[in-house]
């Protein structure tokens, strides 16, 4: 009985060892699994793909949409400029806009003190010219947004003909110590709207100061 048991499993097959496969490159690799089964391209590569076709496609609506709304901006731009980033352009913006107008009255409040030989000390100077910062940030936030505006065009055009003629009126018919008060601020708001105009409009605006200065026989 022992013997039969032993005869039976002696006839079992032995089970045969895995065989290995040595893939050396991708080509042994592909012919091991099936090409079907094996993709062109890696997972990064289609990932990397999509990416940029929506970045192409994002692209292209938005060039299409500045083309048909050129006065529009979307939302994705302004999101692209965060708050201190538009601080930091405004903040430039004013600097490079103030810093001109200050030296105009910083300029002309020396001259006007030196044309009637009076001292001019630079610390009550300075003091005079940074005391109109608060005047022309006020001036420029409310105004220059509508300076390509009509009605714009045609007050400051009108202003600055009657602020150019009162300073030429002043200068030849006042006092030295009204034209000291009066000179250096109205002359750096008539240089201010002459920035805000434009070129045509302040080259008219100057010929007609000249020709009522010449009428009236005035010298500066």
């Amino acid at each position: 009985m022992v013997g039969k048991k032993q005869r039976n499993k002696s006839r079992v097959p032995a089970k045969e060892s895995p065989r290995i496969v040595e893939l050396d490159n991708l080509q042994d690799f592909k012919d091991y699994v099936g090409h079907k089964d094996i993709p062109e391209k890696t997972l990064l590569q289609q990932i990397e793909e999509t990416q940029n076709a929506g970045s192409k496609r994002e692209a292209e609506i938005r060039a299409r949409r500045k083309i048909l709304h050129p006065g529009e901006t979307s939302e994705e731009d302004d999101d692209e400029l965060n708050a201190v980033g538009r601080f930091m352009f405004a903040s430039l913006d004013y600097t490079a806009y103030m810093i001109p107008l200050i030296s105009v009255h910083l300029v002309l409040n020396i001259l006007v003190r030196l044309q009637y030989g009076q001292e001019a000390e630079f610390s009550e100077i300075a003091r005079e010219s940074l005391a109109t910062i608060p005047v022309l940030l006020i001036l420029y936030k409310l105004v220059h947004p509508y300076r390509g505006t009509a009605a714009f065009k045609v007050v400051s055009f009108i202003a600055s003909i009657f602020i150019g003629a009162y300073l030429v009126y002043a200068t030849n018919e006042e006092g030295y110590y009204y034209i000291m008060q009066r000179a250096p601020p109205l002359g750096t708001l008539w240089v201010w709207l002459f920035i805000e105009m434009e070129w045509h409009w302040s080259t008219v605006s100057l010929l007609a100061i000249i020709v009522w200065m010449w009428y009236k026989d005035y010298k500066l």
